[in-house]
């Protein structure tokens, strides 16, 4: 990554497009557009995998005074985070409602739930790509009895341009648990809706 020849390029486009560059609006709005296409790629650069097997790093047991673990489902929702579409590069806002029912007695902490779904988001994508890798990899990583999740997607690019239209894009990926019994899923639709 060359930041330099990044806000270059920025102060190329948006010259080219009509903008005065030298209006007294507009003199960082090469580098503040540069800057939020960084974070907004962070998900394409390899220190974005360390810090998700950090994240993933962090599971909690029971206490040491609890007789048994838990073994119910843990039902996070709505968790709201921001992606760009592959398509437009404009933004897409997730609604995201997450579950999982975890095998022997450990559980990841909340917060990180919402820390690895940012950074799962954190790179130009489709909708439905982006479903499937997060329950495949929260899967992997946490080996739960189950593992759902549904987002709920709403593509500005849909909304501002082209059809203009107030649609709301829903996708869903299921697995073990969830996925076998249909009392567990209705369950987590019942919780998470």
């Amino acid at each position: 990554m060359d930041i330099h020849k990044a806000n270059m390029a920025a102060q190329e486009l948006l010259t080219n497009l009509g903008l005065d560059l030298q209006d007294a609006n507009y003199p960082n709005t090469p580098a503040r557009l540069v800057e939020v296409f960084v974070d907004f790629t962070q998900g394409l650069r390899d220190e974005n995998n360390a810090e998700l097997k950090t994240h993933f790093g962090v599971l909690f047991p029971k206490h040491a005074d609890s007789k048994v673990p838990y073994k119910g489902m843990l039902v996070q929702s709505p968790i709201r985070i921001y992606s760009l579409c592959s398509h437009h590069l404009l933004p897409i806002i997730y609604d995201i409602a997450f579950a999982y029912i975890p095998k022997n007695g450990e559980q990841i902490g909340f917060s990180k739930i919402i820390r690895i779904l940012r950074l799962l988001a954190r790179k130009p994508r489709n909708q439905e790509d982006f479903t499937q890798e997060a329950v495949d990899i929260f899967y992997d990583y946490l080996e739960p009895q189950g593992l759902a999740i549904v987002v709920s997607g709403v593509h500005l690019c849909m909304k501002m341009r082209g059809v203009c239209s107030e649609a709301v894009n829903k996708t869903s990926a299921v697995k073990g648990d969830f996925k076998d019994y249909e009392r567990t899923r209705d369950e987590f639709l019942a919780l998470a809706i």
